[in-house]
């Protein structure tokens, strides 16, 4: 007996509504569990000849709580249902795409369902043809690490994809699939296999994978199976994939691959680099544990073939091989006949477009303004619909741009190394322009204007000078962007900077004032910008502080990042962002706080140039930075010295928010605090070279910015540098507090009267004696009497100003260099660290306190 067609319980439950539909609409669907992050363990494979009965779905979908997802079967179960998945750079990608349809095909996607998804935007369509295309990757990036390589690809016959109407849960960002166009799924009507082709052709314009040169046709070329493979096989990555290799770079030909269960960074063999002596390509092998195959050795594709899957036995592969028609007697040419002539190879660039010599004459006549930094790093300015941009040379969105303009000019896609070969080229016209432009990240100046990206889609900036600030349509700056910026608060007039003080835990009007101070620093280039500590318990909201603060100057997509390992990794960040938020700080090593003392004043880093052994590629860059942490976050004089100290307190219970709460009452704030900062930065233009000195910290810059600034929020110049001697006094008695050195050598001096003489060594031995075994077998006492005289030059400032005087001697006659600690009745450093800054011109700025 048949089951009725009448609708089953739980219809007043949407999801269940939804799998209704689709089943009504002729869709073989099944489901997915919450959580699970779109995969199943369910068997599947049987509804593409039976889909399920509306009393089977009502079952699934018919529960009260947990109810699961919603997926499409693609493939003729679902009438020739495809879904054409736009991943990865989806929100570059898909609007050109989509740009591109609409031109060829006017009304093509209204007949089609465009769905948002958690990641990029799905498509979905059915097919008028006898069979779906199976699933497949259109578009990928190898250059790209995995899992984010794959740029477009579809869901044919075998394949599925999560529907509309399925819970957030379903996905693992917990975002959920919202229709923004064309058509409804239910109502998909079948495309005609011209208008399916066009969609997957467009799809695949922004591959960067290398083509494959056809292979010829077998047993046409070599007598052996095992010659003509060598020669005319597949490319390398049907042989290796299979069994775990992965391709994770290359250039040129050249292909870098790494090994199975390889997890760390790294390159096992490569291919295109070396040859047989046939002219084949082989497989050079790095890696000794890239058994069977052996490290220092070269493999031509047969040998690789029977290392892999005959265990070396190379008569048993080309049995097989000459099975699957390899090898064979070439063909005598007719008698008296000579050979044709070899014939060019045909232009990549598509029709009339030259190649890549083609693609450079248009791109450079649009307008291309193509220069170097001041660094040497060449760049390319260009109008992209309408608005000036500036891309680094090589890069991925500039790759995406010369791909436009190949099919804008010969209608047809191109292949990586077209694009290589252009991008090169236009690289080294750049290398050998003339005059160097400065290229700046989110903020920078011209004469005596100061502009400030604001990162919208239109790529507006905010202009700065004496008599006030304004939003323009674009800035006489090269402003570049890099990936993760995203656009700061439209700024409104009429606000306070004392907005700010309701969302930070700070109770401290000094430190308040250095925070403010901060972010008028950050907001300003060509100055030096102190660290940012902020410090406290828990639930004080550090990192809640340290995300509120950095969207008024440089707002990002990821805001706070984890510590950095390594020096290379810091300015790798340096070069990214223009603010460095740097969340859960707990203890900083010596290399890494010396990179921060650079990064805080300006330095190079440098590193080996990628493909080189002899090169190097350096990286000058000055950055605001922000540190938060439990505790004593930076404990090393030197750092200390350039910190802005800030504790934040706990918050009241009964005044705590939710993270969400808090972030939509500050949303609706923020472009008046950042009204304010910009009235204060007018106000210091206004007031340049009118603070007077002497300056007391090591930032001057800073200092003399925040005097300028003062007259915009209340404050005057012996404020800040109130403010300024509190916080180092609190860095010097961190220092002090932060070293085991300091303990025994108040013990020495008060064995020997307050004052002692001698050579390290005799010191070390002494404060070895006062501090006991336990505390000398620690990593942070010094072992050697350099070591010690190291120490004491980074904690004189420190101990001088806790009363302790450290000398150096030398004795007459032993030659010897000596130590003079004495004690003295007060201290005599109000700020430990003061160093003798240059002094600007003395100016009639008032020094009157608020």
């Amino acid at each position: 007996m048949s089951e009725p067609h009448a609708a089953p319980p739980f219809t007043s439950n949407p999801i269940f509504a939804s799998a209704l539909a689709y089943l009504r609409a002729g869709f073989s669907i099944f489901h997915i569990e919450q959580g699970s992050n779109k995969k199943t363990t369910f068997h599947w494979g049987h509804l593409r000849d039976k889909p399920l009965s509306e009393a089977e779905a009502g079952r699934i979908w018919g529960r009260k709580a947990n109810i699961p997802g919603i997926a499409l079967i693609c493939g003729r179960a679902s009438g020739g249902l495809v879904l054409l998945d736009f991943d990865n750079h989806a929100e570059e990608v898909y609007p050109v795409f989509c740009q591109a349809i609409q031109a060829e095909a006017p009304g093509l996607l209204d007949r089609v369902a465009q769905i948002k998804s958690p990641r990029g935007y799905h498509l979905w369509f059915r097919w008028a043809v006898a069979s779906a295309p199976a699933s497949t990757v259109l578009a990928s990036d190898p250059k790209q690490p995995p899992g984010q390589q794959v740029i477009t690809e579809t869901r044919g016959e075998g394949g599925y994809g999560l529907a509309p109407g399925s819970p957030p849960e379903c996905h693992k960002l917990g975002l959920p699939y919202t229709p923004i166009g064309g058509t409804d799924l239910v109502n998909l009507r079948p495309i005609s296999e011209a208008e399916g082709k066009l969609l997957l052709q467009r799809a695949r314009a922004w591959d960067l994978r290398r083509p494959t040169p056809p292979a010829q046709p077998k047993g046409t070329t070599c007598f052996r199976p095992g010659e003509d493979f060598d020669r005319n096989g597949p490319p390398w990555a049907d042989i290796l994939t299979p069994h775990g290799w992965v391709l994770v770079g290359g250039y040129g030909a050249v292909q870098h691959w790494q090994r199975p269960n390889k997890n760390e960074p790294g390159v096992s063999a490569t291919t295109g680099y070396c040859k047989g002596k046939s002219g084949e390509d082989l497989l050079r092998v790095f890696s000794t544990n890239a058994a069977p195959l052996e490290g220092g050795k070269a493999y031509g594709k047969f040998r690789t073939v029977a290392m892999l899957c005959y265990a070396g036995n190379l008569s048993a592969c080309a049995k097989q091989l000459r099975a699957d028609g390899w090898g064979g007697k070439p063909p005598s040419p007719p008698t008296g006949s000579a050979p044709p002539p070899p014939q060019p190879p045909p232009s990549e660039g598509g029709k009339g477009g030259g190649g890549a010599a083609g693609l450079v004459r248009a791109i450079l006549e649009a307008g291309a303004h193509l220069f170097r930094a001041d660094d040497g790093m060449p760049y390319v300015r260009q109008k992209v619909d309408g608005i000036s941009r500036v891309y680094s040379l090589p890069s991925l969105g500039y790759a995406y741009h010369i791909r436009e303009v190949a099919w804008r000019l010969t209608g047809e896609t191109i292949g990586a190394a077209s694009i290589e070969t252009t991008m090169q080229t236009l690289c080294s016209l750049a290398a050998k322009t003339p005059n160097a432009e400065p290229v700046y990240l989110r903020v920078g100046h011209r004469d005596d204007k100061a502009y400030i990206d604001l990162g919208d889609e239109r790529y507006q900036a905010i202009e700065i000078d004496a008599q006030g600030w304004r939003i323009q349509p674009t800035a006489p700056v090269n402003f570049i962007r890099r990936r993760g910026m995203t656009a700061l608060p439209v700024p409104q007039q009429g606000g306070s900077i004392n907005l700010l003080d309701r969302y930070l835990n700070v109770s401290d009007p000094l430190q308040k004032l250095l925070v403010h101070a901060w972010l008028l620093s950050a907001l300003r280039d060509g100055t030096d910008y102190p660290l940012l500590v902020l410090s406290g318990r828990q639930h004080t909201g550090k990192s809640m502080a340290a995300r509120i603060l950095r969207s008024l100057v440089d707002p990002s997509s990821s805001p706070l990042r984890a510590p950095p390992e390594k020096e290379h990794d810091l300015a790798i960040a340096a070069r990214n962002s223009w603010v460095l938020n740097i969340d859960n700080v707990e203890n900083i090593g010596q290399s890494m706080s010396a990179a921060l003392c650079r990064l805080s004043t300006g330095g190079a880093f440098a590193t080996r140039a990628l493909y080189s052994n002899d090169e190097e590629a350096v990286l000058n860059a000055c950055r605001p930075v922000v540190l938060n942490g439990i505790g004593s976050v930076a404990e090393r004089p030197d750092l200390l010295s350039r910190c802005l100290l800030v504790e934040l307190q706990p918050m009241p219970e009964e005044l705590r928010r939710s993270r969400h709460d808090l972030l939509r009452e500050f949303e609706l704030e923020a472009p008046l605090i950042l009204g304010a900062l910009l009235n204060a930065l007018v106000t210091a233009t206004a007031n340049r070279g009118k603070a007077e000195g002497p300056f007391q910290s090591r930032f001057p810059g800073f200092e003399q910015l925040a005097i300028e600034a003062g007259p915009s929020f209340g404050w005057g110049a012996a404020d800040v540098r109130e403010a300024i001697e509190a916080n180092q006094q609190t860095a010097g008695e961190t220092a002090i507090a932060a070293d085991a050195l300091v303990g025994p050598i108040e013990a020495v001096l008060s064995a020997n009267q307050g004052k002692w003489q001698g050579t390290a060594t005799e010191l070390l031995a002494a404060l070895a004696g006062q501090a006991g075994s336990e505390v000398t077998k620690k990593g942070s006492w010094p072992k050697t009497a350099s070591c010690l005289s190291k120490r004491l030059d980074a904690l004189a400032t420190p101990l001088e100003q806790s009363g302790i005087k450290v000398d150096h001697d030398r004795a007459r006659k032993a030659r010897t260099r000596l130590v003079i600690l004495t004690r003295t009745a007060t201290s005599t450093a109000s700020n430990p660290f003061a160093d003798p800054p240059e002094q600007p011109p003395p100016g009639d700025f008032s020094k009157e306190r608020m």
